[in-house]
């Protein structure tokens, strides 16, 4: 065996390295970054492979999920809120997998409580639009109102005034003209609406424009329905 010797150095502060029986000297410097490459290269062997991202499927991005009003047959709860994936609701029972398509069932407008006063009669499902199929079912002013309550009927509110105006004052003998304003603040339509004024003594009864009747000392006129803002 050979050996490779420096001399006029100090060989403890050299590493000594063995190779096919060959004894050679390397200095510190060199041993280092042989010893940190090394541990470079056992540190990749073992490190964890990389964990791969969890891919999209084309089904998940090509048939997403929208809301319905799915009718039920109870006029106390005549819808029920349900979400579906969009081919169940496009019209084509070609891609409904067997489950049938809502937007082919239950055809009936949307549910009336004045029409729809027994169970089961036939209301249809809300469908909003879907872009390039088809414009929805029942999606009409009504039909939106149901589906943004969450598919329950919501309550109507209508929020009406009545104002009066006429003289402070008048001369005895003289014509008293009372004006009376009816007004719907809405926001939805006022039904069966009634107003009623009830004249102070001492006065008689002469005349009441806009259908008005009297009837011992009050006037009374059946306005109906007053649309929101409506006068």
């Amino acid at each position: 065996m050979r050996k490779q010797i420096v001399s006029g150095l100090n060989r403890s502060a050299w590493a000594t390295l063995v190779v096919a029986g060959l004894v050679s000297l390397i200095p510190p410097q060199a041993a280092a970054t042989q010893e940190a490459l090394a541990r470079e290269q056992f540190n990749l062997r073992d490190a964890p492979a990389p964990t791969k991202p969890t891919p999209i499927t084309q089904s998940a991005v090509a048939d997403p999920k929208i809301t319905i009003c799915h009718r039920t047959n109870s006029v106390n709860n005549p819808y029920v809120s349900i979400r579906v994936s969009q081919s169940a609701a496009d019209g084509n029972s070609g891609n409904d997998r067997g489950r049938g398509d809502h937007y082919q069932r239950h055809l009936g407008p949307v549910f009336d409580p004045v029409v729809h006063t027994s169970s089961g009669q036939d209301w249809g499902d809300i469908i909003p639009p879907i872009q390039g199929v088809h414009d929805g079912r029942n999606f009409d002013a009504e039909g939106q109102r149901v589906w943004d309550a969450g598919c329950t009927i919501p309550t109507d509110q209508a929020d009406v005034a009545v104002t009066k105006d006429g003289p402070a004052t008048v001369a005895a003998g003289g014509a008293i003209t009372y004006t009376i304003t009816v007004t719907n603040l809405g926001p939805d339509a006022a039904e069966t609406v009634v107003v009623t004024d009830t004249l102070p003594g001492g006065v008689t009864y002469v005349s009441a424009s806009a259908g008005g009747t009297y009837v011992d000392g009050v006037v009374t006129w059946a306005v109906g329905t007053l649309a929101a803002g409506a006068t």
